[in-house]
């Protein structure tokens, strides 16, 4: 077979996976609450990937500020009270002896709400963002 490589274990780094066979973040808005948190639902997903084989998980865009959001049902990390639930996201994917990582995310002008700042100002589709100031980026 021409790609039968693609289940052999590879070394990233100290990281050692079964296989190549990656799950990209894929979004699943709609899973987390409001909040951002973790909900049940979120977990059941990764864990049914994980039970799937894949040699790595990359958990969906998560956001790193509450005015950053894409969605409003979109994960979050800017409160370390969503550290348990991503923290039982890991321990179920771990159950399966697989690595997660996080993709980490800001909507920039695309963000939900009337506070939308990006790296720099712009206007799309009548869009507006202003420029994050240095505040703003130690906010994230």
């Amino acid at each position: 077979m021409a790609y039968e490589h693609i289940f052999t274990p590879l070394q990233v780094g100290s990281l050692t996976l079964e296989n190549r066979i990656l799950l990209p973040p894929m979004v699943t808005f709609g899973l987390s609450g409001a909040d951002g948190n973790v909900t049940q639902d979120v977990i059941r997903h990764y864990a049914a990937r994980a039970r799937g084989g894949a040699g790595l998980l990359i958990v969906e865009a998560t956001c790193v500020h509450p005015n950053g959001k894409l969605t409003e049902h979109q994960l979050g990390l800017w409160d370390d009270a969503q550290i348990e639930g991503h923290q039982m996201l890991t321990d179920a994917v771990h159950a399966f002896d697989r690595p997660v990582l996080v993709q980490l995310h800001h909507a920039g002008g695309k963000a939900v709400g009337d506070v939308r700042v990006s790296a720099s100002a712009y206007e799309d589709h009548g869009r507006t963002a202003r420029a994050m100031t240095e505040r703003d980026v130690q906010a994230c």
